[in-house]
């Protein structure tokens, strides 16, 4: 169950993390993930993350964009080996303080950064990655307006 917020100036934004990977290395990139969320742990507080990814499957055009960086841009994967791949999601709900500054920008994106798979790794990628985020609120203090990113 999500708890309160433990300070009212906060915000609580979730980060939806889709990454391309074997389906036989999951539990490679649940370490990953897992590694990725004590980044972020070591400056904020992380209120959920996923302990399980939710299959997309070969969604376009993330799927295209990201699996041409498994091999590296120019090369490609035969349509039998791109059979093996698929889109997944892992999910995290971190409270950000509402003012928060810092010399390096923006901490709502920094710890989009720090949410990315390949974030470490270098280029070709093994779970390239792209991390999204909206913004929540606790039940019962939705807002009527509604926008989109």
């Amino acid at each position: 169950m999500l708890s309160k917020s433990s300070n009212p100036n906060t915000h609580i934004w979730c980060y939806i993390t889709k990454f391309v990977c074997a389906f036989d290395s999951l539990p490679t990139a649940k370490n990953k993930y897992q590694e990725a969320v004590e980044r972020v742990r070591e400056s904020h507080n992380v209120l959920l993350a996923s302990e399980q990814a939710y299959l997309v499957g070969q969604t376009e055009p993330i799927f295209s964009l990201l699996i041409d960086e498994i091999v590296g841009f120019g090369e490609k994967l035969s349509d039998s080996e791109k059979e093996n791949y698929s889109v997944f999601i892992f999910t995290t709900i971190v409270e950000v303080p509402e003012n928060e500054k810092d010399d390096e920008g923006d901490p709502v994106m920094q710890i989009a950064a720090k949410l990315e798979l390949d974030a470490e790794d270098d280029f070709p990628s093994t779970f390239p990655s792209r991390t999204r985020l909206i913004w929540m609120s606790e039940s019962g203090r939705e807002s009527p307006n509604c926008i989109s990113q």
